[in-house]
Formats: C-alpha cells, sequence, structure tokens
C-alpha cells in the first residue's frame, strides 16, 4: 500500500506542472476500462478473451464492455460476458456474468482529466459462477502527462459487494502508466489493490493501432497476493464508431 500511496501523491503534486502535455486518450486501461478518465467523442465496444489462472480453479471468459458519450461531459458504459470456472477438484460450471452498468462525469484541468461517477451491478447473471449479485460502487479517476510520450492513470474505487445475506464494503487502488512506443504502439503498465479479498496485481500490456479506428490489445497479469489469479491473460480488439 506504501507503493500505491506514493503513486498518487506523485500524480497529486505533478498535475499543474504537466499540462501541455497529452492525455493518451484512445488507450484505455485494462483492469478499470469502463472507470478510466479517457474520454471519447465516439462510441467505442471491446470484445475480449480473458484467462485467469488460481491455485484453485481456472477461469476463462469472453464478452464485451464499451461506452457512449451522451455529452461532452457524461458518459455511460457496461460489461457482461460468459464465464466458464474449472475448479481442480469438483465439476466446473460456466453461465453469463452480472451486467455492470456505469455512469461517468469528466472534470477536465487542463489537459489533465479529472473524472467522477458510479457503477452497480444488475443481477442478472448465473448463480452456478457466484453472479446474481446486486453490487454498487462509486469511484474517482483521473489522468496527468508527465511528458510528451507518457501519462499516468490513477482510480480509486469503494465498492458495495453482496456476500449472502450481507454486504461487504472494499476499497480498490490503483495506477497505470501509458507510454507511447511509437505512432501507433503503447505499452501499459498497472499496478492494482483490493482491500476485499486480499487482490494485488502487477499488470503489463500492450496497445496497438492495428486500423484508424481498431486497436488490438493484450496483457500478462501477475498476481502478488492471494485473491488475484497467478498469471491471468487478456486479448481484446477495441473499435471506435
Amino acid at each position: 500500500m506504501r507503493l500505491m500511496s506514493g503513486l498518487l501523491f506523485m500524480l497529486f503534486i505533478s498535475g499543474n506542472v504537466l499540462a501541455q502535455y497529452a492525455s493518451r486518450e484512445g488507450v484505455r486501461t485494462f483492469n478499470h476500462f469502463l472507470e478510466d478518465a479517457a474520454r471519447s467523442e465516439d462510441f467505442y465496444l471491446e470484445g475480449q478473451f480473458a484467462f485467469a489462472d488460481y491455485d484453485y480453479a481456472n477461469v476463462v471468459n469472453l464478452g464485451a464492455q464499451g461506452g457512449y458519450p451522451i455529452s461532452e461531459r457524461f458518459e455511460i458504459g457496461g460489461d457482461w460476458r460468459f464465464v466458464n470456472i474449472n475448479p481442480e477438484v469438483v465439476d466446473g460450471s460456466s453461465g453469463m456474468s452480472d451486467l455492470t452498468a456505469v455512469g461517468k462525469y469528466f472534470l477536465p484541468y487542463g489537459d489533465n482529466i479529472f473524472a467522477t461517477g458510479g457503477f452497480l451491478t444488475l443481477p442478472v447473471g448465473s448463480e452456478e459462477i457466484g453472479a446474481g449479485n446486486f453490487n454498487l460502487g462509486f469511484f474517482g479517476t483521473g489522468r496527468f502527462p508527465v511528458t510528451p510520450n507518457m501519462v499516468i492513470s490513477a482510480n480509486a474505487t469503494l465498492g458495495f459487494y453482496e456476500r449472502g445475506n450481507g454486504r461487504d464494503a472494499s476499497l480498490g487502488l490503483a495506477g497505470s502508466l501509458i507510454f507511447a512506443a511509437n505512432a501507433k504502439t503503447h505499452l501499459l503498465g498497472e499496478l492494482n489493490f483490493e482491500t476485499e479479498g486480499n487482490f494485488a496485481q502487477l499488470l503489463g500490456g500492450v496497445d496497438h493501432k492495428l486500423t484508424p479506428t481498431g486497436h488490438l490489445r493484450a496483457a500478462l497479469g501477475i498476481g502478488l497476493d492471494n485473491g488475484a489469479p497467478d498469471i491471468a491473460l487478456l486479448i481484446g480488439f477495441l473499435n471506435f464508431f
């Protein structure tokens, strides 16, 4: 947590100095895709394949996530997936996840961008995979250009998750570096923490602009705590319409 606190501190004290650089808004983070402070003038949609290897199971999901700008300042988004869980000692299960809906309001400050918003899950998923829960939460996020080729992104989320007959609160903190290797290819490094479930993960990825509107994206994650998968693989194609 000290590493994340230091990263967030550097982000906020550097904001006014770094405003002359671009925010790389066409490149979105992996683990906080919908909550990212990146703005878009167009509807965008990513199809994604994800694999996660835990000590007790392998999890594969295939789905879509995207957003639509209602106005210059307000955006809505959603995420829905098919999930397959293969435990090591019992039979596997599969089904649809709950539908996640996100609303986000932008607060631009020069080339630095801030956004705040909330999310909820509609309990339409299969109980066999642990879905069917009504969760909700709030977040704040920002993007801070460091150099003409590098942007730092930060996210803080307070979520309330349904667990049996109760609801658990969880604080999530994330920091990302986005580096432009060239005009079409960006490299991403992400560090993510979640207090509920002891989740901590380091992730490295690449975003390559394959067509004028399409981005081929891939990332590899490594678990740093027991609640995160040992290895996670994400492959997606993001298109702006």
